[in-house]
């Protein structure tokens, strides 16, 4: 996550319970993902590091805002690599710490999947194979 008035540059990687992806990508080797987080998690620390030396996390005056867009939009540019990244987007907060912990765990760590979320697609499945057990049942 980018905030560059703020001067803020965070992000969080999946480093453990990688199986719900390996599982959903047969043919992705656990060994591979977890190479491919590590590397991953060294650039963004790279990046991290050279924003601080360039002054990003400090005074508004001296944060090079173009600098770290231009950096960012490297991170995130498509290459030949098993990690893809979705279009940059802007959100409005006062917290991005706090909304990356938010982001994380809504979108990796799938915390939106409560008993009640479980309930409703169980409900909405049953539904749709009941209609379309009807649909056959007349169309025979």
């Amino acid at each position: 996550m980018m905030a560059p008035a703020a001067g803020y540059f965070g992000f969080k990687l999946l480093t453990r319970r990688h199986g719900r992806i390996t599982k959903f990508f047969a043919a992705l080797d656990a060994k591979v993902f977890r190479q491919a987080m590590l590397e991953l998690q060294e650039e963004l620390e790279r990046v991290h590091r050279l924003l601080k030396s360039e002054g990003f996390d400090r005074h508004p005056k001296t944060n090079d805002s173009e600098l770290a867009k231009r950096m960012f939009a490297e991170v995130l540019r498509p290459r030949e690599t098993i990690i893809r990244f979705s279009e940059q987007r802007v959100v409005l907060v006062d917290d991005p710490i706090q909304t990356l912990k938010e982001l994380f765990a809504y979108y990796v760590e799938r915390n939106f999947v409560t008993k009640e979320y479980r309930e409703t697609v169980l409900v909405s499945d049953q539904a749709r194979h009941s209609a379309q057990s009807r649909s056959r049942s007349y169309s025979a």
